[in-house]
């Protein structure tokens, strides 16, 4: 391999808007009497990029935040909502993988792909799951595909840079990903991979031997909040 060609590694859930297609999965599936009087009234006539912007600022990781009250007498608690999450990440993730909607992300994931042969710059995808490599197939035929078992199966060493949506995927992680050392890391500007104080909440670590930066999932829509990362 040529000294001058980068290799950029993003994690389907950079790619793809997971938060946005739990949302919609609620809205078809759930859309009936016993369930729409939890909705939150904001958001029954919204439109797409207010929902995506709702996503982005919301604290909590679990996009059923955004959906359903939790106040007042029609409303879930943090335990109602987290365990219809994980049914629904458990139980139904094959039927919600086919409302993810690809971001800016995949754009410029494509974008790199389709001008390789001039820049140099290599992409792939992380996937998991047989159901996120058809999800991809379905939009872009030809787009290199890295599946993926388990965490230890990641190695960095061919890599420049990584996209990841979560934070706490690196957080978590960085021990068991192969030559996480000395990359680019990209962490989508999402309100939950913020502290309180509006630093990002990356592992002090990670931060030191690797480069940290921030981007936006979608170009039109900035983060309403003041992000910083601590140097």
């Amino acid at each position: 391999m040529s000294e001058n060609v980068s290799n950029i590694l993003f994690t389907f859930n950079s790619v793809f808007d997971i938060g946005l297609a739990y949302i919609m999965y609620i809205y078809d599936n759930y859309n009936d009497e016993r369930y729409t009087k939890y909705f939150r009234k904001e958001f029954c006539n919204s439109s797409i990029n207010t929902i995506k912007n709702y996503v982005s600022i919301e604290p909590h990781k679990n996009p059923l935040y955004n959906i359903f009250n939790t106040e007042g007498e029609f409303s879930y608690n943090d335990e109602e909502l987290d365990s219809l999450y994980d049914y629904l990440r458990n139980k139904q993730y094959k039927e919600v993988i086919n409302y993810m909607a690809p971001n800016d992300i995949f754009k410029l994931c494509q974008t790199y792909r389709e001008s390789s042969n001039q820049s140099g710059i290599k992409t792939n995808i992380i996937c998991h799951t047989d159901e996120e490599i058809d999800r991809i197939k379905t939009i872009i035929k030809d787009q290199p595909i890295k599946k993926v078992d388990k965490i230890e199966d990641i190695d960095m060493n061919i890599y420049s840079s990584i996209f990841v949506r979560d934070v706490d995927f690196i957080n978590e992680n960085y021990r068991t990903i192969k030559n996480l050392e000395g990359k680019t890391i990209y962490i989508e500007n999402y309100r939950f991979n913020y502290r309180d104080e509006g630093y990002l909440n990356i592992n002090e670590e990670v931060a030191n031997a690797n480069i940290i930066k921030t981007v936006e999932p979608y170009k039109d829509i900035v983060l309403a909040f003041g992000r910083k990362i601590k140097e």
